[in-house]
């Protein structure tokens, strides 16, 4: 009986990371195709980059909000949804 441990092969994936970042962001709460959130660094290489997904991380969802009270034509609505 061989043990599975050691018959095991550890393979890294490789795939279209960077075009399914914005999928990622946008339709899950996480995983990322590493299953790492965002901490690989075939993910989020530069600064830059994670800032930039920080920033969509929260400009995205306040901007949904305010397009939900523009588009109910009361934008309070939109304002008590995004303060609740």
């Amino acid at each position: 009986v061989t043990d599975p441990a050691v018959t095991q092969t550890q393979t890294l994936a490789m795939g279209p990371v960077a075009s399914q970042e914005a999928i990622k962001l946008l339709g899950t709460n996480g995983g990322g195709f590493f299953n790492a959130n965002s901490a690989h660094p075939f993910e989020n290489s530069t600064a830059l980059s994670n800032f930039l997904e920080m920033l969509a991380i929260l400009v995205i969802p306040a901007a949904l909000c305010f397009t939900f009270g523009e588009m109910v034509g009361n934008r309070r609505q939109g304002i008590a949804i995004l303060a609740a």
